[in-house]
């Protein structure tokens, strides 16, 4: 009996002291929740995040929570591998379902599919000052699709603080980005002297711990990432958009590990973060020093954020099927093949050699950093589903004759392993290499495209 309580309230979910008595309706549950902290200490890890007291927050990733975080990964891996054969349609639209999102919660007149539409292909300059968070947003969103190589610091966050707030891509180093005075605690009968909003004095170290602990944690990208989400809405270390940059901050540190969700509606939920809800699940947080009480509250979020994506993805696949069987005549006639012959403008070097050993024509050995540039671009254009590491990995990989394997991917773009793998499978789909096994381990070879 204790056994499966103990299971109930940490894995299928991830209860207090208080919740537990309330829910078996009991006086006295000392002993049990004894054993329940008993079983969560083997889970139990502390971080490197701190409350004001100074005493370090800690995670307790039980097997059930472990599992949710996982299965969204995966979920989201599979979600890629399908949106590749789908196209852009699906990531514009759900762009414009997020921005459809903001225009309710800032109350903005309604306005037309049509000028989403232009406002996603960049084909208005200027836009109604009522719809400037539209635009500053997304162009956010855009900044984290190209960007997200870049290290999570003040600095990249500064960048996309400015880009909100300001619109302003060349932001000054000097912009202060952190709130300039104090805010109160909240208190009411449900939260007795709440008090996480952090000094204005403390925000800096506070900040500098939170990008430590984001570049050097070894969790799953989604925990860390709603970790650092945590953070952010706990302290609101910001001027303003402390809910927005929470949910930034977490795309972006996704991202980084390839991960493509700067178009998950995880904005549905903006709303929620500043309500009584929320405030009791840090009110837990800060009573035990246990985040693990927010990631509970959040993964359910992640779930419906996703599911309402793969809901899209899905309504696109069936319109593709239908377009596809109307011109199913146009596929029967006659294929012509056009030869693979890009036209790369590299600028010269002496002593560079240029030899055709590679899968695409005319590419120069002995580049560096800046002469790769133009060869990534080129791929990013001619195949606008390539992510930036993939093109990266491939400029310089694809010598033929040569194997590639997915721990040489993870290592030299610094991802996940699955992110890794997903990858170098993307790019044996597109038809850049063959994908092989040897022994027990996949390898991938370029395929020749002169």
């Amino acid at each position: 009996m204790e056994r499966d309580l103990i299971l109930r309230y940490s894995d299928a979910s991830y209860l207090s002291k208080e919740e537990i008595k309330k829910a078996l309706n009991f006086s006295n549950i000392d002993h049990i929740w004894e054993e329940i902290e008993n079983y969560r200490k083997n889970y139990r890890k502390s971080l490197d995040l701190f409350s004001l007291d100074k005493k370090p927050f800690s995670v307790c990733l039980t097997n059930g929570i472990s599992n949710r975080f996982l299965s969204f990964e995966r979920r989201l891996t599979k979600l890629e591998k399908i949106r590749w054969k789908v196209g852009n349609k699906t990531h514009e639209n759900a762009l414009k379902n997020i921005l459809k999102l903001l225009v309710n919660m800032n109350d903005i007149p309604s306005i037309s599919d049509a000028f989403l539409e232009d406002l996603i292909a960049g084909n208005i300059e200027e836009v109604p000052q009522s719809c400037g968070i539209l635009q500053k947003y997304l162009l956010v969103l855009k900044e984290i699709e190209m960007r997200s190589a870049s290290p999570f610091n003040e600095n990249t966050l500064r960048h996309l603080y400015s880009l909100l707030v300001r619109g302003e891509r060349n932001f000054q180093e000097n912009f202060d980005m952190y709130r300039s005075f104090d805010l109160n605690g909240i208190a009411n009968v449900f939260l007795e002297d709440f008090s996480g909003n952090a000094p204005k004095e403390k925000i800096p170290l506070l900040m500098e711990q939170l990008f430590d602990f984001a570049n050097e944690s070894n969790f799953f990208p989604s925990v860390l990432s709603a970790i650092t989400m945590f953070y952010i809405l706990y302290y609101e270390p910001f001027e303003c958009f402390n809910e927005e940059m929470a949910i930034l901050s977490m795309k972006y540190l996704l991202s980084h590990e390839e991960m493509e969700v700067f178009d998950v509606p995880f904005e549905r939920f903006l709303p929620e973060f500043t309500g009584v809800e929320t405030k009791k699940v840090f009110a837990m947080c800060r009573s035990y020093q246990d985040v693990t009480y927010f990631l509970n509250f959040f993964i359910g979020r992640m779930e419906n954020a996703i599911s309402e994506l793969e809901s899209m993805v899905q309504k696109d696949m069936e319109k593709q099927i239908v377009f596809e069987d109307l011109n199913i005549e146009e596929e029967n006639k006659e294929k012509i093949t056009v030869p693979f012959s890009p036209e790369m403008t590299l600028k010269e070097h002496p002593g560079l050699t240029y030899e055709k050993k590679v899968s695409m024509p005319i590419f120069p050995q002995g580049l560096d950093e800046e002469d790769i540039a133009p060869v990534v671009n080129n791929l990013l254009e001619m195949y606008p589903s390539l992510k930036k590491g993939q093109a990266e990995f491939y400029a310089r990989h694809c010598t033929i004759g040569k194997y590639y394997t997915i721990q040489q991917y993870k290592e030299k773009i610094a991802v996940a392993y699955e992110t890794a793998r997903t990858s170098m499978d993307g790019l044996a789909e597109l038809g850049l290499y063959k994908k092989e096994k040897i022994r027990n381990k996949f390898v991938y070879t370029p395929l020749n495209r002169t």
